[in-house]
């Protein structure tokens, strides 16, 4: 039934139902004053990887719907190496502290990346997230390679 729901929540995130409930959402709350309501969150940060022996910069822009513990939505993460992937997050937010993982459903300029796992991090106060892109999918040369982007950015809650 679990399985079902998920399925079912991915779709509507996909073809942009959820992502679209969150334009009607009230006013940003503070970070202390998460309850179990209906949540509309939008996620923009700027994380790097410095595996390559030199910065490499990636830019997130997430837009979820949901409940405290249980968030859907859809985004985009885009370097310089892959350029711009859509992904699919579920997840919920503990405390302080918003926890999605999901996985690219389109890579846009590199196809090949179509089910890379991702998984996001990120405290809504200070800004601070970790970002996990891997184990890349098959077809490139950096396959089975997973790679961690840290850095600051914006969690609002409305």
């Amino acid at each position: 039934m679990k399985t079902r729901i998920m399925k079912t929540l991915t779709i509507l995130a996909i073809v942009g139902i959820l992502p679209a409930l969150a334009l009607s959402c009230s006013p940003a709350l503070a970070c202390n004053t998460i309850d179990n309501g209906f949540k509309c969150i939008t996620v923009h940060g700027q994380v790097v990887n410095n595996d390559f022996g030199f910065p490499l910069p990636l830019t997130l822009d997430i837009k979820l719907a949901g409940f405290q513990k249980a968030l859907i939505g859809t985004g985009t993460s885009e370097d310089p190496a892959c350029g711009t992937s859509i992904i699919v997050v579920t997840g919920s937010i503990n405390g302080h502290t918003l926890t999605l993982s999901g996985w690219v459903i389109k890579g846009i300029d590199t196809p090949q990346l179509k089910g890379t796992k991702v998984q996001l991090i990120a405290d809504c106060q200070s800004g601070w997230m970790t970002y996990t892109f891997g184990p890349i999918s098959q077809g490139l040369p950096l396959s089975g390679l997973t790679f961690v982007f840290t850095g600051a950015g914006t969690v609002s809650i409305n």
